[in-house]
């Protein structure tokens, strides 16, 4: 019985004791990995391993484009994840369909990389982009690369809008 109870103990506190070292060492853990749209492009929970770094890119047509510098927060970048797996994908929806769909008055594009870090060079992050997409700020929808098509809600948009537009100075490059 001693043994017994031993055991039971000794393995809820090791399975404890890995979930902590995932949530230290993984932006998700295989229990709260939010799948959906991230499952499409082959993404396990394990992909997405810190740190991992926001970076926001903006412009007007035919202007330069503003940078804004990469924020390394683990909320945010589990927030914009979450947010992405759970935006309506438009299936067979094709550039040419996304062109003409767009109002005239745009707005400003905004590109957003999720950017795996493997090491930094004078500050800046150097890694793959695990999920690049960019949406136009006076329309609903965002796209990866011009071949997948998203309904982005108005909440995740204007958060974007709003945390990487005001929270930093702008740099022009």
């Amino acid at each position: 019985m001693k043994k017994r109870n031993l055991f039971i103990g000794l393995t809820i506190s090791l399975m404890i004791l890995t979930i902590i070292i995932m949530k230290y060492l993984y932006i998700f853990t295989p229990f709260d990995y939010p799948k959906g749209n991230l499952e499409m492009y082959g993404y396990k929970w394990y992909d997405f391993k810190k740190p991992i770094d926001v970076e926001c890119l903006s412009w007007y047509r035919d202007e330069q484009v503003i940078y804004v510098p990469q924020m390394n927060n683990d909320k945010e970048t589990k927030y914009i994840l979450n947010e992405f797996a759970s935006l309506s994908h438009l299936e067979n929806y094709t550039y040419e369909q996304y062109i003409a769909d767009l109002p005239n008055d745009r707005g400003k594009e905004y590109r957003v990389n999720l950017r795996l870090v493997r090491h930094r060079d004078e500050g800046y992050a150097v890694g793959s982009i695990l999920l690049p997409f960019s949406f136009f700020e006076n329309d609903n929808k965002a796209n990866i690369d011009g071949a997948n098509f998203f309904i982005i809600t108005q909440d995740f948009k204007e958060h974007i809008i709003r945390t990487y537009s005001n929270e930093f100075d702008l740099i022009s490059k």
